[in-house]
């Protein structure tokens, strides 16, 4: 996944429902609806000592991406293309819109 490609999905979707971009199903999901999906009771993000560089962990030892510079104040979805579970990577996401006024 470039990081055009992130901007841009994070831009459009902001739940976990399917959107479809240039032959790709993207979809956000949320932390509890991806461990179920991937039966893992836990969830853990880590950070390699070696590389500095941070990665989420099933309570199975399987490995997954994290955005490097996720803010864990912020809300965070797992994002998932085309179904494949094994390239997910948490993230965070914002309402795209900032409502300013009602008439």
């Amino acid at each position: 996944m470039t990081s055009d490609l992130h901007s841009t999905v994070c831009e459009c979707v902001r739940h976990a429902k399917p959107y479809i971009m240039s032959d790709r199903n993207i979809m956000f999901m949320t932390v509890v609806e991806f461990k179920e999906q991937i039966g893992s009771a836990t969830l853990t993000v880590l950070k390699s000592p070696k590389t500095g560089k941070l990665f989420l962990t099933a309570s199975d030892g399987t490995c997954f991406r994290v955005q490097q510079d996720i803010d864990k104040t912020k809300e965070m979805k797992i994002l998932v293309e085309d179904l494949d579970f094994t390239n997910a990577c948490l993230v965070n996401v914002e309402n795209g819109a900032e409502k300013q006024f009602e008439l």
